[in-house]
């Protein structure tokens, strides 16, 4: 069984994330179970870990925009999900033909991504929304931050961040020219008149474009921990096909991405228990394979329900799976790459 690595010094961590994220216009829900496993990362983070292993560079960054971006109360979020939008399916099929590989796939951070919406954004003409009126105590402060120089070190950094922007998105920032419509789930489409002002995307469209950047960056995020937990490198092609599968079971209609909205909310972020059981099933055996004392305990476990037994049995036994396997999960996703995961919410209807 593989190990973990070994203690060692934690960097800064973003513990904003070790909770369920902001209640927003544009947030999904997020079932119990999953939220406690987040927070169980404030008392794992504080003890020395060490985050440089071998594996490491299998996920640096997010594979789809980190969803916090759009439920943090940034500005332009309307303007952010326009841009994103543009390019969703091209980056859709751009990023699943880079994970079709075990080796290292170099995937933007939340920075790279702010510096794509703002290149969209600006070769679109898609205009900002006004400036939010502020009290004078804020312009001194905002006017005091302006007259700070940044040091060369900062300066380098940001150059940095921004060449790494440029080409890791190069080919999918549009040509110059006015905003394009967008379209969302064929039922919903802002045109280009409406985009040259102020605009604002409904709630529940919100929700569920945030929804699937949860659900999306959770399944290949799954998929590069359990190549970091169990190397393609030791296997045979058909081994390791076989492990992938193992992980795909996981997700509803065994698929790697969701590019449509479903009809009903199932897999294991779903708020009906009913319509998490197969795919925690499926997760439960999974962890099992993995390193540590939650995998022994939920090899002895099962979602079965003995013959005879009632409903609340049920229900019951799935969330004392879930009570042990998420915060697993979360714990281990932490302990390989130093920051919390993208957990699965329920799907706005």
């Amino acid at each position: 069984m593989p190990a973990l690595p070994p203690p060692a010094t934690a960097g800064s961590l973003n513990q904003v994330k070790f909770a369920a994220p902001p209640d927003s216009l544009f947030t999904p829900a997020l079932t119990p179970a999953w939220k406690a496993a987040l927070e169980s990362l404030n008392a794992i983070a504080r003890q020395p870990h060490n985050f440089e292993h071998p594996n490491f560079n299998l996920l640096r960054g997010y594979p789809f925009p980190d969803p916090f971006m759009f439920v943090s109360g940034e500005a332009n979020v309307s303007r952010h999900l326009v841009c994103w939008l543009y390019v969703r399916l091209e980056w859709s099929s751009r990023i699943t033909g880079l994970q079709s590989s075990d080796k290292p796939v170099k995937v933007p951070h939340p920075q790279h991504w702010r510096r794509f919406m703002y290149l969209v954004a600006n070769a679109r003409g898609l205009a900002a929304p006004p400036p939010r009126a502020s009290s004078s105590s804020t312009s001194a402060k905002q006017k005091k931050r302006k007259q700070k120089p940044a040091s060369d070190s900062a300066k380098k950094r940001k150059i940095t961040m921004e060449e790494e922007a440029n080409r890791l998105f190069s080919e999918l920032i549009p040509a110059s020219g006015p905003p394009l419509s967008v379209h969302w789930n064929g039922m919903f489409e802002l045109k280009p008149e409406q985009l040259s002002g102020s605009f604002e995307f409904p709630s529940y469209v919100g929700k569920q474009i945030v929804w699937e950047l949860f659900e999306n960056n959770f399944r290949l995020e799954l998929l590069a921990l359990d190549r970091c937990v169990r190397p393609r490198s030791s296997m045979d092609a058909r081994e390791a096909e076989r492990q992938d599968d193992e992980v795909k079971s996981v997700f509803p209609r065994s698929s790697w991405l969701c590019l449509t909205v479903p009809k009903w909310d199932e897999g294991l972020g779903a708020e009906y228990f009913g319509d998490r059981k197969v795919y925690l099933e499926n997760f439960r055996k999974l962890l099992v394979s993995w390193p540590g004392r939650e995998a022994v305990d939920l090899s002895v476990l099962s979602v079965a329900t003995p013959e005879g037994s009632s409903a609340l049995y049920d229900e019951t036994n799935v969330q004392c799976i879930e009570a042990l396997a998420f915060p697993f999960y979360c714990k281990t996703f932490f302990l390989y790459f130093n920051r919390a995961p993208c957990v699965p919410h329920q799907l706005p209807m």
